[in-house]
């Protein structure tokens, strides 16, 4: 459950910025009942683990997008369970494994296209 509410969080973080609100750490304590510092870890993690370009802009008291093209990951999956999927694909893979190994592999490679988009983002 708590992932979703930090989610919820980032999508509506990403939503005020998209939209030129220039929203801050008060404003979205505020929106979620949580406390400034929360709400500031949460903007870091964005900027930091999910490279969100977000930059403080001082005269307008907010965050702003420094690359408009950004997207927020539609997954949001640990490295253990990213390890679990792939370990599982490859053990399918030795033999015919069917409808589970096909879409598995297909799972994976989005998993992995949305990772890798993370991590090395790339132009609109």
């Amino acid at each position: 459950m708590g992932s979703f509410l930090i989610f919820e969080r980032f999508q509506w973080l990403d939503f005020q910025v998209r939209n030129g609100r220039f929203p801050n750490a008060v404003s979205l304590a505020r929106k979620f009942e949580i406390s400034p510092k929360t709400a500031q870890r949460n903007i870091d993690f964005m900027r930091d683990r999910l490279a969100a370009p977000l930059e403080y802009n001082t005269s307008r008291k907010g965050y702003r997008y420094t690359d408009d093209c950004y997207e927020l990951p539609r997954l949001f999956a640990s490295q253990a369970e990213i390890l679990a999927v792939l370990i599982a694909q490859y053990l399918l893979s030795g033999n015919d494994g069917g409808l589970i190994a096909k879409n598995l592999g297909a799972f994976s490679r989005k998993l992995l296209s949305d990772v890798l988009r993370i991590t090395w983002p790339v132009g609109c």
